[in-house]
């Protein structure tokens, strides 16, 4: 399969992730979940990538890309639920999409990615997207906004990061390495989250956490993927924005966020447009 093939199934996947995100995080504790999920995806994708034949990464070679990795996702990872609990999750994943600018021009920097006047006006539809739904005019400056914005930063860096270091790594095995790395970094920081964990074993959260965290690791690897058959970061990041369509309309249908509907679903058709220019 190429490796737009690839972006679609981690572009189907990613829309459940903040659905169920926000799902879980509406009465826990963020830095918890953070280091529960990652620790589970950790688990999961470890245990798919010995079943294929686990290719330990260079970590040798590249100590400061995968410190990367463990600090950038950490963050990301954090703030992303911080964000959901005190934002809907429609709002949110448009602010995420800021991650695409972060994206195309630090790859354009460190990667020496050819920026086409194609791939611009693409980008640019993105950007107008985001700022047809937020509203700039009445957009409010609040702790939710922010640790989503500083999610999206991070998680545009760690895309180019991702891209660099995937070629020299096995995709399923990377995966694997860059869920348990800010999984470690969080449990470090935030070892009393542990006494928490009691909360985790009750079957219903349980059987969440589990979901999340399976959804969350068949959209790394399909994303991973995807950039070791060849996805630029400057293609890969605004591809995944397309997602945000149908993570508005999986808010309607399971968060019941129906506020300012029309707006989202045009601000969504327009990232369309952008990521098929993109492309």
């Amino acid at each position: 399969m190429t490796w737009f093939i690839y972006a679609i199934v981690a572009i189907f996947t990613a829309s459940f992730i903040n659905i169920l995100r926000r799902i879980l995080i509406k009465d826990g504790d963020p830095i918890s979940y953070s280091i529960i999920t990652q620790l589970s995806g950790a688990l999961l994708a470890l245990s798919f990538a010995i079943w294929k034949g686990f290719e330990m990464p260079p970590i040798k070679e590249y100590p400061l890309n995968f410190a990367l990795v463990g600090i950038l996702y950490a963050i990301n990872t954090l703030f992303s639920f911080k964000a959901l609990k005190l934002i809907e999750a429609s709002q949110a994943v448009i602010i995420f999409s800021f991650g695409t600018v972060v994206a195309i021009i630090s790859s354009a920097v460190f990667l020496k990615e050819i920026l086409t006047i194609q791939r611009l006006i693409g980008t640019l539809f993105i950007i107008i997207s985001i700022f047809l739904v937020t509203k700039l005019k009445n957009f409010s400056v609040n702790r939710g906004n922010l640790y989503a914005l500083a999610a999206a930063v991070c998680g545009g860096l760690a895309t180019v990061n991702d891209t660099y270091l995937l070629r020299f790594s096995e995709a399923v095995s990377y995966t694997a390495i860059g869920f348990l790395l800010p999984g470690i970094l969080l449990l470090f920081f935030y070892p009393r989250s542990v006494k928490k964990f009691n909360s985790f074993l009750k079957p219903k959260t349980a059987s969440n956490i589990f979901l999340l965290a399976l959804t969350w690791v068949v959209s790394a690897i399909a994303f991973y993927t995807a950039i070791e058959k060849g996805a630029l970061a400057s293609q890969i990041s605004p591809i995944m924005q397309s997602g945000i369509i149908l993570t508005i309309l999986l808010a309607v249908i399971f968060l019941k966020e129906r506020d300012n509907l029309p707006t989202k679903i045009a601000a969504g058709l327009m990232t369309i447009m952008g990521v098929i220019m993109i492309k």
